[in-house]
């Protein structure tokens, strides 16, 4: 990703389109950036935030053990530029020869995106934050709904996967031999 910015992006800030690193320099808060817009992001729930810890410890103790990459929670992913697409998962997986060490964020998309269903979210504006993140790249992108208590796993080219209790989540070559019982991610009712 070059450092300098080009014509085209320099004259998008006059439009009134803001950069990933303006994003950044906002400092903290729950922001993404869709096509040079900032979207405010409302601090999960107690219920939320449950289930992302859980796939987060799964998968980080999974991926440190077999040395694998890197289990991100809370990390901004550059996906676009000019205009830019900056993207939090819940929770991320990148493969190890894909990390890199910066100061901004990640230049590119994660491997795996766990995305942990809102109460306020539709399921059109999940299905469609789950194709922007395989249309960018992402191998795989694991969808929590606390409601229905299953897992979707989106993968390009294929229809979604629905692992339900008892069921559980399966990674195949990017996770061999990782298995997430669905019933281990969610609260006890």
């Amino acid at each position: 990703m070059p450092q300098e910015r080009s014509a085209a992006a320099r004259a998008s800030n006059k439009r009134g389109l803001v950069t990933a690193d303006q994003l950044l320099a906002m400092g903290d808060g729950r922001r993404e950036l869709i096509h040079g817009e900032v979207i405010e992001m409302t601090p999960p729930g107690e219920e939320h935030e449950d289930i992302a810890s859980e796939m987060f410890g799964h998968l980080w103790t999974f991926v440190r053990q077999h040395k694998l990459g890197k289990v991100y929670s809370r990390l901004g992913f550059l996906l676009a530029t000019d205009p830019d697409i900056v993207r939090e998962p819940d929770t991320a997986f990148v493969r190890r020869e894909r990390v890199v060490r910066t100061p901004k964020y990640f230049p590119g998309a994660p491997d795996i995106a766990v995305e942990v269903r809102s109460p306020g979210d539709t399921a059109s504006e999940v299905n469609a934050k789950a194709e922007m993140w395989l249309a960018h790249g992402t191998r795989e992108v694991w969808v929590a709904d606390p409601r229905r208590r299953t897992v979707r796993i989106f993968r390009p080219g294929r229809a979604p996967q629905s692992p339900s209790e008892p069921d559980a989540i399966e990674s195949g070559d990017l996770l061999p031999g990782f298995r997430l019982p669905v019933r281990d991610i969610f609260p006890s009712p």
